[in-house]
């Protein structure tokens, strides 16, 4: 199953929010999120990208990247969307072929891109002791 719900995007906007709500919501909430970050949403007639992930291994992922914090388990969507683009095997960089060829742009500047500019969005709602740069979400690449 696949779900996207842009309207969670902007329902736990600050840390006292995030913290009441249910892991359910917050598990829904990031998955959203991470989706959002990879274009894995749907189009206008409803269609998800071929080679996008189900509800339940982004749920993987998230649950595995969590950190919890006094008794809350916290998400970082953009660590895991730039963990998920780094590293996805299928992710073609070159492609040329009968006179046509295009060139995407590198996953690492990507990812980094996402974690810097989303970074600044959505980090502020996790405790400090538990931001990116506390090491607990640690990129190691």
């Amino acid at each position: 199953m696949k779900t996207y719900i842009p309207a969670l995007m902007t329902e736990i906007t600050t840390q006292a929010q995030y913290d009441a709500a249910t892991e359910a919501s917050r598990l829904a909430w990031a998955r959203t999120w991470t989706r959002f970050l990879l274009r894995d949403i749907p189009n206008e007639a409803g269609v998800y990208p071929s080679n996008g992930l189900e509800d339940i291994e982004y749920d993987a992922v998230l649950r595995a990247s969590q950190i919890t914090h006094e008794t809350i388990a916290y998400y970082a969507p953009h660590i895991v969307a730039s963990r998920l683009l780094q590293t996805d095997p299928t992710r073609w960089v070159a492609l040329a072929m009968s006179g046509y060829s295009e060139t995407r742009p590198d996953a690492a500047l990507i990812a980094a891109r996402i974690r810097q500019q989303f970074g600044a969005l959505l980090e502020p709602i996790l405790p400090a002791a538990i931001r990116p740069q506390s090491g607990l979400f640690a990129i190691t690449f």
